[in-house]
């Protein structure tokens, strides 16, 4: 579902959308772009079967084709903040990479009711809760990390984030089949 569209220029600027009880705030610092370009927000339709609390992912194209700008970087990071009632303080953002969802590598913080991101190219990203306990007395993983405490991770909540990866993957095909649908 498009929730905005907009040409941005070289000299930067703001997208504010909103859809679904989710509003968008995304900032482009002047210089980003070398030409005019079309920035397309998407708000995903149905992010349940992930657990996921929120959602969003934009497309840079050429605004005069329409033709996406694949492997975009940009210079400086575009700020992009999406305000859902559910996030909470402590919420991971993840990015689909191509096959699923994962832990966003780049900047971002989460605070009640807001997710800030910075990014420097054009994802799909959800939020969700920290996975939680599924199965207790699992064994532990050795080595394993999380990304919040550094802390072991337990054999149940690998089991989670691996279902939650699994549904973050079919919600990232329906958002590309209905970017396509749409075009």
């Amino acid at each position: 579902m498009v929730a905005a569209s907009q040409t941005i220029g070289t000299s930067g600027g703001r997208i504010t959308a909103a859809a679904q009880g989710e509003t968008y705030v995304i900032s482009v610092p002047a210089g980003d772009f070398t030409a005019p370009t079309q920035v397309t927000v998407y708000a995903p339709t149905d992010l349940s079967a992930i657990k996921a609390i929120a959602g969003i992912e934009i497309v840079f194209s050429d605004p005069s084709t329409g033709a996406p700008l694949p492997g975009t970087t940009l210079p400086t990071p575009i700020t992009v903040a999406v305000n859902a009632p559910d996030v909470a303080k402590g919420d991971v953002v993840e990015v689909f990479n191509g096959t699923g969802f994962v832990t966003y590598a780049g900047s971002y913080t989460t605070t009640a009711g807001s997710a800030t991101i910075e990014m420097t190219a054009d994802p799909t990203f959800a939020v969700a809760p920290p996975a939680q306990a599924a199965a207790p007395g699992s064994p532990s993983v050795p080595g394993a990390t999380s990304i919040d405490t550094g802390e072991p991770f337990l054999g149940e909540e690998i089991v989670a984030g691996a279902a939650a990866a699994a549904g973050l993957v079919a919600v990232g095909a329906a958002l590309s089949l209905r970017r396509r649908r749409s075009a």
